[in-house]
């Protein structure tokens, strides 16, 4: 009976770790399916999409621990020239002249100085270092077309061309 008992028992237990494998062993993805799940997932990174869910067929991974980053929208790539040299920042919205130029000078990319005036706004005085002087002023353009407005008015749009040239003014 003893000799019996330790046959169930065996049997028993290879039928359980038949079981255990075999379930295992189907429900292991194949090479296949894993490079498909794989590309699927690059392609989907590759068009800025974040992944909001994973393939249930890959068993080891920890769905609450796979942390992903959302690009940040930096904005897009905005000019400023001041006498053929470029500086380049990035906006995403319609923005001043003047807040543009902000922008920049805090990130160290120029400097310049400037002086409000009641009802005007504000007028630039020196960029990088060169102040305007009797016959020479500091005159900016936008997209190439000379502005009509002072640099805390007039708005740009993201990708614009802001120029600034030191010439004689016409007036």
């Amino acid at each position: 009976m003893k000799i019996k008992n330790k046959i169930t028992i065996t049997f028993i237990a290879l039928s359980i770790l038949i079981f255990f494998v075999a379930k295992f062993y189907i429900s292991w993805p194949t090479p296949t399916a894993i490079e498909e799940t794989s590309n699927s997932l690059l392609s989907s990174t590759t068009s800025n999409s974040p992944i909001t869910s994973f393939p249930a067929s890959l068993p080891l991974v920890n769905k609450e621990k796979i942390q992903y980053q959302i690009p940040k929208d930096n904005g897009i790539d905005t000019t400023l020239e001041i006498n053929s040299i470029k500086y380049i920042g990035k906006i995403n919205q319609k923005t001043s002249v003047y807040d543009f130029m902000k922008k920049l000078m805090e990130e160290k990319e120029v400097t310049f100085t400037e002086k409000n005036y009641s009802g005007i706004g504000k007028f630039i005085i020196s960029l990088n270092g060169v102040s305007g002087d009797k016959d020479h002023a500091w005159i900016y353009y936008v997209n190439g077309n000379e502005a009509s407005l002072g640099v805390s008015t007039q708005i740009i749009n993201p990708g614009d061309v802001v120029s600034w040239k030191y010439e004689k003014p016409i007036y």
